[in-house]
């Protein structure tokens, strides 16, 4: 599965950009799956420590609202996901990546650690989605993996000049 290598892209973009304390270790993931809900494959719980928190504050913007917004003029990317409400599906996260035109690496992180999970922990459901049993999701898996997996990639090394990944293909 490309997770573990996107994990240690991000590892590595994280303490490159980040000034970080000696001791600090990527000990966790920094989500939480969730596979109570037989409606859908999986759901990702955010955890408040390990690498996606600090892929979050390593990758989050801010939107100034203007002073229309009063005390709530700022908004950080990273906000929602510390919402004890965020706890998207696999279908969920598919449905808005593969949707829209543009990158996002926080999502793309969530559901690549979502299908090595599956992979890991839920092999006969894996290979019901690779059998093609579910088109709709066998064909978003594809088009993850094509599209979006090379996305986050660039995404996390444009800045220092590397290759576009999608460019080969």
């Amino acid at each position: 599965m490309e997770y573990y290598s996107l994990l240690q892209a991000v590892k590595g973009s994280i303490i490159l950009e980040l000034d970080f304390d000696k001791e600090y270790r990527f000990e966790h993931h920094g989500l939480k799956a969730d596979y109570t809900d037989e409606d859908v494959y999986i759901r990702a719980e955010i955890k408040k420590s390990g690498v996606f928190p600090a892929l979050l504050i390593r990758f989050s913007d801010v939107y100034d609202h203007g002073d229309d917004m009063g005390n709530n003029r700022f908004e950080y990317t990273m906000d929602k996901y510390f919402d004890k409400k965020y706890k998207h599906s696999l279908e969920e996260l598919f449905e808005e990546l593969l949707r829209s035109p543009y990158e996002n690496l926080p999502k793309t992180f969530i559901a690549s650690w979502m299908l090595s999970m599956l992979v890991r922990y839920r092999p006969a459901l894996w290979q019901n989605l690779l059998s093609g049993k579910y088109d709709k999701m066998s064909i978003d898996l594809q088009k993850f993996h094509d599209v979006k997996i090379p996305e986050a990639f660039n995404s996390l090394f444009k800045k220092y000049g590397a290759v576009d990944l999608n460019s080969h293909y």
